[in-house]
């Protein structure tokens, strides 16, 4: 084993021998980290900042500054939050469509039925929160608010 492990030099190739080892989520870490010492790093260049003049010069480096951020992180971390809420709400909404279809089923079903309750409205308020955060959202997440809302309304479990 050793003689073949040395002829791999990439460590995911290394990885990829071990059977159902989470190449994934490792390459979601990464994405993590790396994502985090990006932020880490225009924290420290905004809070370091010489405010020196002229006004016009700093101006047009700090405009430029941010244009490079928040057209490049800051854009992506909001879509990702659109798409996790937007999971989030299906996850909830596909849950509650189960239970119905068990209360056909079952009698005893009234204590999951006010934690649902709580639920649909906890994922609400996220969804709200991430649509404040990131300035809006796409037709998926506008449709499954929508849906989310009816339910609420319309749940007679509250």
């Amino acid at each position: 084993m050793e003689s073949h492990l040395e002829k791999l030099t990439d460590e995911t190739q290394v990885l990829a021998r071990f059977e159902d080892f989470p190449t994934k989520k490792l390459e979601a870490l990464r994405i993590g980290a790396a994502m985090y010492s990006r932020l880490d790093s225009v924290a420290n260049t905004l809070q370091n900042w010489q405010i020196v003049s002229p006004v016009g010069q700093l101006q047009d480096k700090v405009e430029n500054y941010f244009n490079k951020v928040s057209s490049s992180i800051l854009v992506r971390i909001k879509e990702l939050m659109v798409d996790v809420s937007s999971s989030c709400m299906e996850l909830a909404l596909k849950e509650i469509r189960d239970l119905k279809a068990k209360e056909k089923e079952e009698f005893n079903t009234q204590g999951r039925k006010k934690g649902y309750a709580k639920m649909l409205w906890k994922a609400f308020q996220f969804a709200f929160r991430v649509y404040t955060f990131a300035g809006g959202q796409d037709d998926r997440a506008d449709k499954l608010t929508r849906e989310l809302a009816h339910e609420i309304e319309t749940n007679p479990y509250q």
